[in-house]
């Protein structure tokens, strides 16, 4: 069974970096056309990210929480590029975390702006680390010695779509002290 697991997150990790690679050359090209339109975040993006990647985070023995503190989650963006914004920080929240939770909670701020934030207890990064953050390529270990997968373009992506949907992003971290995105919608 163990093998299966092992084949299962090879093939999930080898399908996410095509999509990244796809995708950014979809940006390069300016191939990408948004579809901009009213979306309720919780009922259309964040609940099915939630479903898709609690197997993911039960085989590392982590609670993925979803806390929704307003009842107005509708927006207007662009459903896909909001979609990878948010999957790709649930996936890096529970790729870098060991133990404990990943949390992604939803409310509304003193200017009635949505807000949604992804928390997580993992190994956090360091704060010499964060203005390299969004670059594409960047991870703050590298080489063959890194603990952790990945291309380094997941986050250059998140800051990209960000832009395009008019959505402040701000990064709260420390090592081991996990990490808080907040995104801010505009």
């Amino acid at each position: 069974m163990e093998g299966f697991f092992a084949v299962e997150q090879a093939s999930r990790r080898i399908i996410r970096t095509i999509d990244l690679i796809l995708n950014v050359a979809e940006i390069q090209t300016n191939a990408y056309e948004p579809i901009f339109r009213d979306i309720n975040i919780k009922e259309e993006i964040v609940d099915n990210i939630i479903k898709e990647y609690s197997f993911y985070a039960k085989d590392k023995n982590l609670s993925l929480i979803e806390t929704v503190n307003t009842d107005n989650c509708i927006v207007r963006c662009d459903e896909y590029s909001v979609s990878q914004i948010i999957a790709n920080l649930v996936d890096n929240a529970i790729k870098y975390t060991p133990s404990g939770k990943v949390e992604v909670v939803l409310s509304r701020n003193e200017k009635g702006r949505l807000v949604l934030e992804v928390k997580d207890t993992g190994v956090g990064m360091s704060e010499d680390f964060l203005p390299q953050l969004f670059k594409p390529f960047t991870q703050e270990e590298s080489g063959y010695t890194r603990r952790y997968e990945g291309s380094g373009l997941g986050l250059a992506l998140v800051k990209y779509y960000c832009d395009l949907n008019n959505i402040d992003i701000d990064v709260e971290s420390g090592k081991n002290k996990g990490a808080k995105f907040t995104l801010t919608f505009k």
